[in-house]
């Protein structure tokens, strides 16, 4: 097959042993800092990628995009603002709901909980949450039925199982203070008929009960609720969406969208992507700077063989193309081999932590603390394409110019021995 001179002898001396060891040493450390650096940029961004994919499907599963709430409290006619925002473009789904701050109790055992009124019949337009139950079916949150779908750490901690009972109690929003100021509170009894779980924090803070239970515990009067869910085409910005269409109703309404409760998430993912980035692409770009070093000392070492090449007619420019291929090789086996670890480590990443988290005995997420209690991953060809193209570029870049120092190289001088 036919090769271009310049790249022949790129090979040639890439395969050749140089006379001094330490030229050798610096060329298998750029190739070996090279394939760190894309190895763990690739599980870095992967990684990341998994967390923003668990975020919404997970988080979204069991928190609305976007709530519309009326500015006097409740909806007492929740159907007909349903059926007007329903309408609207960009808007998948729409469920009225009840929320309230509440404790759970079994015996002696409390846990503070968020206590929400859901219909079963429409919650699957706003929510994902049947995907997530552990047990029981969101179907026996019947009006009346006074049953309640806990969260998995909410019933560890309350220490029951699915026919047992509970007691909630919550503020009564239409209720007064008493002459102490305290508000007026109702407790009523709930049998749990099913648990869900999602992985993290909000499993020991959820508790879904039927809108129309909600709606007796807190007082409200009948068929009313605080609340309209909605779930948009724009899960980044259902706020926009969501406001465009409730422009259209004949009462003021108050707009929140997921990001103000559980965005700091969102927020937090993107800043570690983007420290991540600069980070990992500096470490790369110390291989590259290797990759400098290494030809600089490579062309030292091969002065003479530079200078016969250009007593027989080589020019500057084909010493320069045979010094770049001989960079451009240390940063291609780096940058591949890189690659293809990273891809079957990033792969394989959530089974990796497990091992080790096995192994040491130590958790790497907290689930009380975050709201996944395992490391993620959702390697995407876009960036791994983009690292391996980044690492490349500078590869080129580190080889092209050290190559520019064989312009000051004298043939007659280097083959009378320096003189």
């Amino acid at each position: 097959m036919f090769r271009p001179l310049s790249v022949c002898v790129g090979l040639r001396f890439s395969r050749g042993r140089s006379t001094s060891g330490f030229v050798s040493f610096i060329s298998a450390s750029s190739v070996i800092g090279i394939a760190i650096g894309v190895i763990a940029l690739i599980v870095g961004l992967s990684a990341m990628n998994g967390f923003e994919y668990e975020l919404h499907h997970r988080i979204l599963s069991v928190i609305p995009e976007a709530e519309v709430r009326a500015e006097s409290g409740m909806f007492t006619d929740p159907a007909v603002y349903m059926e007007k925002l329903a309408g609207g473009s960009g808007i998948k789904g729409v469920s009225p709901f009840t929320e309230a701050d509440a404790i759970a109790g079994n015996g002696l055992k409390f846990k503070a909980v968020r206590a929400r009124g859901i219909d079963p019949e429409t919650t699957g337009n706003t929510l994902g949450l049947r995907e997530f139950m552990t047990e029981g079916s969101l179907e026996s949150l019947t009006p009346g039925s006074r049953s309640a779908v806990l969260g998995k750490k909410v019933a560890e901690k309350l220490g029951v199982r699915k026919g047992d009972q509970v007691t909630i109690l919550a503020v009564r929003k239409s209720g007064k203070s008493d002459a102490s100021g305290v508000p007026a509170t109702e407790s009523l009894p709930f049998t749990v008929s099913g648990t869900f779980s999602i992985g993290g924090e909000l499993d020991g803070a959820l508790v879904f009960i039927n809108v129309a239970d909600a709606g007796e515990l807190t007082g409200l009067p009948a068929g009313a609720v605080t609340g309209i869910e909605v779930r948009t085409a724009d899960f980044l910005n259902p706020e926009r969406t969501v406001y465009n269409r409730a422009m259209q109703l004949d009462r003021n309404v108050m707009i929140s969208g997921w990001m103000s409760r559980e965005g700091r998430l969102y927020r937090d993912i993107n800043l570690v992507r983007a420290v991540m980035y600069i980070g990992l692409f500096m470490v790369i770009a110390v291989a590259c700077f290797n990759i400098v070093s290494g030809l600089v000392m490579s062309i030292n070492d091969k002065r003479s063989s530079i200078a016969i090449l250009m007593s027989m007619g080589a020019g500057t420019g084909l010493i320069r193309r045979i010094f770049m291929t001989q960079g451009i090789i240390s940063g291609l086996i780096g940058t591949l081999s890189g690659t293809l670890l990273g891809v079957l480590a990033a792969l394989n990443l959530t089974s990796i932590v497990k091992f080790l988290e096995h192994l040491t005995g130590r958790s790497a997420l907290n689930g009380d603390i975050y709201f996944i209690s395992f490391i993620p991953s959702e390697v995407r060809p876009a960036d791994v394409a983009m690292v391996a193209g980044a690492a490349l570029l500078m590869s080129v870049i580190s080889s092209w110019l050290p190559s520019l120092r064989v312009s000051h190289i004298s043939p007659a001088r280097e083959l009378a021995g320096g003189v």
